[in-house]
């Protein structure tokens, strides 16, 4: 451990390490800036368009304490390259550019960040359309907004390409930050007075940490042989029951937004009468919105699962370097064998995920604790995020290790 905290020091990392800190610096600053020249009049209405921003993001905790210039985040980055995906089979050029590799890749990037400020302007426009301002003002604070999420998606690609860790992931997480602070600031109100529930709280949380970190971690090894080679050294397939990470839930929080943002915007839905039933399915007011919003859950996490991980690629794979798993011939077999090792890990981590997505409704019922902000899907992301980014610490200070040696 010593060691790799000396590599770190002795290494580029460090400069990427403070990059990153000063780039969250920047961004935490962003969301402290207002927008300018508005009249008095103007200003008033903002507190209520700044609630139907924290209702929309209620599902990752997304925390603001008033409109400002970041108030819409990287979250219709998330949206359009949700959209994006779901797409491209579809629609010929864009599966022409997945076909064509890096400079592919790049055209599909380009064009997600421009419908995803696109996007965001249209939103902010849809946000305050209803209020009765002038349209220049309308028009005017609609850029600001959208110009905040371009300065977003800026910020998400510095921490990529020149810090540490996934720019987005890192983001959302420095977003949640104080409902965070805010959930162990209640917990600790419970000291004096409620002892039980305060011990009770802890040790719950402190479990959840701790599972959480396991199951991010585990990992199912396959063993498979090698015919030809006499070697002692174990050899296998890892398979982790968590390949997703938080993915399913940001994808899940962020349709779940979208829903719920259009629903208040959008005029045609005030006049249906059952507009309050869809606004209580969306917000998961109700059983069925529940249900709802852990199917598509469920389904995202395997989704994700089997797009990152391709089992015919590992199969082939196999087969080329004359390798095998026990007891299953190449080919048809060991794809079906680990297709189906696969999906049982995997259902392991999709009903962690469940438990911790409906942590919050159990803790609000058994503990009348409805401060609790944070959330499992919370918990998951902060972990998830912190582990990626201390395993990219490790393995780059490892490389560059490596390199100075050779």
């Amino acid at each position: 451990m010593l060691k790799k905290i000396k590599l770190i020091f002795k290494s580029k990392l460090i400069l990427r390490f403070v990059f990153t800190l000063f780039i969250i610096f920047v961004f935490i600053l962003g969301r402290s800036i207002q927008i300018p020249f508005l009249g008095p009049q103007i200003k008033k209405i903002f507190d209520d368009i700044y609630k139907t921003l924290l209702n929309s993001f209620q599902l990752i905790n997304f925390d603001l304490k008033s409109l400002n210039l970041l108030s819409l985040s990287i979250y219709p980055y998330i949206t359009v390259s949700i959209f994006i995906q779901l797409v491209q089979k579809l629609i010929p050029y864009l599966k022409e550019w997945r076909e064509q590799g890096e400079i592919g890749q790049q055209k599909l990037n380009r064009l997600t960040r421009f419908l995803a400020i696109l996007l965001a302007f249209f939103q902010s426009y849809l946000m305050i359309n209803k209020y009765n301002i002038e349209f220049k003002d309308k028009i005017y604070i609609s850029f600001f907004l959208a110009t905040g999420t371009a300065i977003s998606i800026w910020l998400s690609d510095l921490i990529t390409a020149k810090g540490i860790g996934n720019g987005t992931s890192i983001l959302i997480m420095v977003g949640m930050s104080n409902a965070v602070f805010t959930t162990f600031q209640k917990i600790f109100e419970f000291w004096p007075i409620k002892k039980i529930q305060f011990f009770s709280l802890f040790f719950l949380l402190l479990f959840i940490l701790i599972s959480t970190i396991i199951i991010y971690l585990a990992v199912l090894k396959i063993p498979i042989i090698y015919p030809n080679k006499q070697s002692q050294v174990e050899n296998y397939i890892p398979l982790k029951i968590n390949v997703p990470g938080v993915l399913p839930i940001i994808l899940t929080s962020t349709l779940q937004a979208f829903f719920m943002f259009f629903i208040n915007n959008i005029s045609f839905f005030n006049k249906l009468s059952y507009k309050d039933k869809i606004i209580e399915f969306i917000s998961m007011s109700n059983s069925l919105g529940i249900i709802f919003f852990v199917c598509l859950m469920i389904f995202f996490s395997f989704l994700t699962s089997f797009v990152i991980v391709n089992i015919n690629d590992i199969s082939e794979h196999l087969s080329k370097q004359d390798a095998y798993i026990e007891n299953c011939r190449p080919g048809k077999q060991t794809t079906e064998k680990i297709s189906y090792d696969f999906f049982r890990i995997t259902l392991i981590g999709v009903l962690f995920m469940v438990f911790l997505f409906i942590l919050p409704l159990l803790i609000s019922k058994f503990f009348n604790f409805t401060e609790f902000k944070i959330g499992g899907t919370g918990f998951l992301i902060i972990v998830g995020v912190s582990i990626e980014t201390l395993q990219q610490i490790s393995s780059t200070a490892n490389k560059e290790d490596y390199a100075r040696i050779f």
